[in-house]
């Protein structure tokens, strides 16, 4: 059987099996690259590339610094396979793929234009035993789920926040206000930047001014909108 497009002599199949199941491509997979003969590597692959094993590399695929083979490999053509990427066993790696850094491929077959994250780490084939990787996964699963259920919970009280210690005064006039600027200005709940600092300092000097003996009167709506700007600033 050829793919769709391709040239070459035709195989024929000297036995057959039964695929009961998905991981059992693997095992076809396996098989047919031990009877593969022809190996060339038509891509762009990187001097420090290591190959133990037998390798075919389709054309536009690039292989970056750092990769590791081991077995007989088979990449298809546009690939781009990650630095300080594993690759090992009977694996078969489709047209068209992406696999990131420093994963690690055994045993395996992505179709085309499969894309394996950076960092995966290892990608385990499901065919080395049917059911140890369903119950690994179940496992990582119930051990999460009991983690959120009972990890413990932080009960120590809160730290108190400036916006919940400082509120706006009942009774508004300028001795109140005046308080309430200078204990924002002097609380090490309060991070003001430099210019805030600066202008709440003018602040209180206009209200001063303007309450106690000053030529310009600071009204109560005047001074309760400044006490305001203020409380919102904080956090």
């Amino acid at each position: 059987m050829l793919r769709s497009g391709a040239t070459g002599p035709v195989c024929r199949a000297q036995g057959s099996f039964l695929l009961r199941f998905a991981w059992d491509l693997l095992v076809a997979n396996e098989r047919a690259l031990k009877l593969r003969t022809d190996w060339q590597n038509q891509g762009d692959c990187h001097a420090s590339l290591y190959v133990d094993g037998r390798l075919s590399v389709g054309p536009g695929t690039r292989i970056l610094p750092g990769v590791v083979i081991e077995g007989d490999v088979v990449i298809g053509a546009g690939c781009k396979v990650g630095p300080n990427c594993y690759v090992r066993g009977s694996t078969s790696v489709g047209n068209g793929c992406h696999v990131g850094q420093a994963v690690e491929l055994k045993n395996s077959v992505l179709l085309d234009r499969v894309k394996v994250a950076a960092g995966a780490g290892y990608v385990p084939p499901v065919a080395e035993d049917d059911l140890t990787y369903l119950y690994v996964g179940l496992a990582v699963a119930a051990a999460f789920v009991g983690w959120l259920v009972f990890r413990p919970r932080n009960t120590w009280p809160r730290p108190p926040r400036a916006r919940d210690v400082f509120k706006l005064p009942a009774a508004i006039d300028g001795f109140a206000v005046v308080a309430l600027l200078r204990k924002l200005a002097a609380s090490p709940l309060v991070k003001f930047s430099s210019a805030q600092q600066a202008e709440l300092k003018a602040d209180i000097e206009r209200v001063q001014t303007g309450c106690f003996g000053g030529a310009t009167m600071l009204s109560e709506a005047d001074l309760k909108t400044l006490a305001e700007k203020w409380l919102r600033q904080l956090r």
